[in-house]
């Protein structure tokens, strides 16, 4: 049951958007992430987007690079 009416002055109000395939946005790549700073950006800008949820991907490298990300 709805108790509280929301007034989205004409927008939509939607649940969160999740991304199950993501390589990177804004910059950041998952491939080029050694110390965990692309998960970090990607973690701030994405929600701006509406995107509450991503799992990054990686390229087709070799087993060793893919690893050391």
């Amino acid at each position: 049951m709805c108790t509280e009416l929301i007034d989205a002055n004409g927008g939509f109000v939607v649940p969160g958007f999740i991304n199950e395939h993501i390589h990177g946005c804004d910059g950041a790549d998952t491939m080029d992430d050694d110390h965990g700073e692309a998960l970090a950006a990607m973690q701030k800008i994405l929600p701006s987007t509406g995107v509450t949820s991503f799992l990054p991907t990686t390229m087709t490298y070799d087993r060793k690079r893919i690893e050391r990300t």
